[in-house]
Order: C-alpha cells, then structure tokens, then sequence
C-alpha cells in the first residue's frame, strides 16, 4: 500500500503538442514502473481524436527516438 501512497500523492504532469500553441492536451502520472495517461478531448480511439499526444504516449512507452519529449 506504500506505493499506491506515493502514487497518489503526486501531481499530474502536462502534455502538450510540440510546436505551435502551449494548449494542455492531457496529463501524465507516473511512479517506478507505472505510468498513467489522461488523454484530454479523445475518447476510445485516441491516435484519432489526439494524433500528437498519442504519438509522444506510443514513443515514451516504446522508448523510440520517433518523438523526443
């Protein structure tokens, strides 16, 4: 229970679209190895409703040089 702790007391981080506007596209919290994404404005396809930010998701987690963050 210690992790789910630690887990929950920590703040959600920002994605944002590389390039033009600073608009807030959806949220990441992580802790060790998990890492939870809320992805703002698309619904259960993503990589339809939020291309970009489903882009730099698919990177992080696959570790590709595709995206840089």
């Amino acid at each position: 229970m210690e992790g789910l702790k630690q887990f929950n007391s920590m703040d959600r981080k920002p994605l944002h679209c590389h390039g033009g506007e600073q608009i807030t596209k959806g949220f990441l919290k992580s802790y060790q190895n998990l890492h939870f994404y809320w992805i703002l404005g698309a619904g259960h396809f993503v990589p339809v409703d939020q291309p970009c930010i489903s882009l730099q998701m698919i990177a992080a987690i696959t570790h590709s040089p595709a995206v840089s963050s």
